[in-house]
């Protein structure tokens, strides 16, 4: 679980391992992934809501299987890779932002955050010499 010093305490007591963002210990961590114990990719990644046809909150259970394959097949149809510069545009709570998030995240690739309630003439202007190589 990724977290900050600050929001570290909002956090329930979790059965999983910590990593403070904050803390700069990790970066000296080992290169590869370590894999945690009992995970497989039928495993649960995260979880999105829909209003469903009812207009009831529906989650959806998408497991890191899914996930993975969206990264890899995201990755090779827009040629994402370490250096390359993406946007996000998409809102935390619509279901495209994994389109946009996982695979610059997974790639290494700058990820632009578009400002909440501005249009797009302010988007531009946040990103001064490293605009996106791609927009989505």
């Amino acid at each position: 679980m990724l977290t900050q010093g600050a929001l570290r305490q909002c956090l329930p007591t979790l059965n999983v391992p910590l990593i403070d963002l904050d803390n700069g210990q990790w970066l000296d961590g080992p290169g590869e992934i370590a894999e945690a114990a009992g995970l497989t990719a039928e495993h649960l990644a995260y979880v999105i809501y829909t209003s469903g046809s009812t207009g009831q909150p529906k989650g959806v259970m998408v497991e890191h299987q899914s996930l993975s394959n969206l990264v890899d097949w995201h990755g090779r149809a827009f040629d994402l890779q370490a250096g390359s510069h993406t946007s996000c545009l998409a809102g935390f709570g619509f279901d495209a932002m994994a389109w946009e998030v996982w695979p610059a995240l997974c790639a290494g690739a700058t990820l632009h955050l578009a400002p909440v309630s501005d249009g797009p003439r302010s988007w531009t202007a946040c990103w001064p010499g490293g605009a996106p190589s791609r927009w989505r």
